[in-house]
């Protein structure tokens, strides 16, 4: 409790940003992840309505990890060249909300894909520009300060899918996507109202000169190996999280026979230990480095979700996948401090894009194998695939650098 202490005392410091920012910067994050966690839930039925298999609807999934691949790649190069942060993040929350608008639309499999597609969007567009906006503001609390930021990601999971799933018990799918879309877009009027961009750090040219010392950065950052084997490592990590995320829903009402609010209910869970233990893991990152915190997690991770075809209960299955959540998703403000750590200011949100970009390209397989399979074998085979991702990320963490925070903090 000390080091929660300790790191709360640096954000709210003289020298500090302060809560204020770190703390709306966190709950718009709560809101892009609220549209990814609301589509978790509508998927299986909207699946059952248009008829779509295992396979089908993991490739439609595959459109939504190309579009956060393609995004990734090109956003984060823009936010550092423009530093346009705040205009960014309004982007972000715009599409965002205009996603599930088009999904209240969707009578067909291609509107879908449109939907998945924006929504990709707009979840791989907030992350380049609000990482490197906190990580500048509190460069003395960065893993707790991004810790608070994935906290925000589990606050809109959290509360998104039961939302999601008591609205459908008097609602159909597509009018619970259109009352879903209204946090989207009042969280842009505040986030609009109360954010200013930054300046740029004091040793940053502009112009043509910080265009070349960007692109520079950018190439030390591909021959960097042990930024590279980061990146390997969190795409792994994807792969087990979102693949176990994408199938946890469909598994419930194709296998289990679970009813839209028990769906939601267990979404809930896993998002719910995420966010209790998602602080202690950014804090105790700073003190004990990023590698030991990052392995038990991953180890953890790679045990509950093993477990989970084995379970034979709606209750039960929701405790062990509460446990998943606390595992891993608590590594997502490590991984993002780690991110940070190895790269340098002037290309930091290049750096995020890079990881996020390798998190979609080796998961954007996921969806359509993972549902070649259960249309072959049972949905079941897909809990085994993605604990063989999460020990072959563990098993790469031993080649990563114990990295701390900054001595100062």
């Amino acid at each position: 409790m000390s080091t929660i202490n300790s790191s709360i005392k640096r954000l709210s410091g003289p020298e500090s940003s302060g809560l204020g920012i770190v703390s709306l910067i966190s709950l718009a994050h709560g809101t892009t992840h609220w549209v990814n966690a609301t589509l978790y839930v509508l998927l299986p039925f909207i699946a059952i309505d248009l008829g779509l298999s295992y396979t089908e609807v993991g490739s439609l999934m595959t459109l939504f990890y190309v579009s956060t691949f393609l995004t990734n790649v090109a956003s984060g190069p823009a936010v550092d060249l423009t530093g346009r942060h705040v205009v960014f993040m309004l982007a972000s929350l715009l599409i965002g909300g205009s996603a599930l608008l088009v999904l209240w639309g969707a009578s067909s499999p291609v509107l879908i894909g449109v939907t998945l597609i924006l929504i990709g969007i707009s979840v791989s567009m907030w992350h380049p520009p609000s990482i490197s906006y906190l990580s500048r503001c509190y460069p003395k609390a960065r893993g707790f300060a991004l810790s608070i930021h994935t906290v925000g990601a589990s606050f809109g999971d959290v509360i998104a899918p039961p939302v999601a799933g008591l609205l459908m018990t008097a609602l159909t799918w597509s009018e619970t996507a259109l009352v879903s879309s209204t946090p989207l877009f009042l969280m842009t009027i505040l986030v609009f109202w109360k954010l200013k961009e930054i300046d740029r750090p004091a040793g940053e040219a502009q112009g043509a000169s910080l265009s070349t010392r960007y692109i520079d950065g950018a190439r030390l950052l591909l021959r960097d190996a042990q930024f590279l084997r980061l990146c390997i490592m969190a795409g792994l990590w994807s792969m087990s999280q979102n693949g176990t995320m994408f199938f946890i829903p469909l598994y419930l009402v194709g296998y289990m026979d679970a009813s839209a609010a028990e769906v939601g209910l267990v979404m809930a869970a896993i998002q719910l230990g995420a966010m209790i233990t998602g602080p202690f893991a950014g804090a105790w990152s700073d003190r004990v480095g990023r590698r030991p915190v990052v392995l038990l997690l991953l180890i953890v991770g790679a045990v509950t979700i093993a477990i989970l075809p084995f379970v034979g209960t709606i209750v039960a299955f929701t405790v062990v996948a509460s446990f998943f959540g606390c595992a891993i998703y608590s590594i997502r403000p490590v991984m993002h401090s780690w991110t940070m750590d190895l790269a340098g200011a002037q290309t930091s949100g290049s750096a995020v894009s890079m990881v996020f970009a390798f998190q979609s390209a080796m998961t954007v397989s996921i969806p359509i194998l993972g549902g070649i399979a259960a249309d072959i074998w049972g949905i079941t085979v897909v809990f085994y695939i993605m604990t063989i991702t999460c020990v072959g990320a563990a098993i790469l963490v031993f080649s990563m650098p114990n990295i701390h925070a900054k001595k100062d903090v």
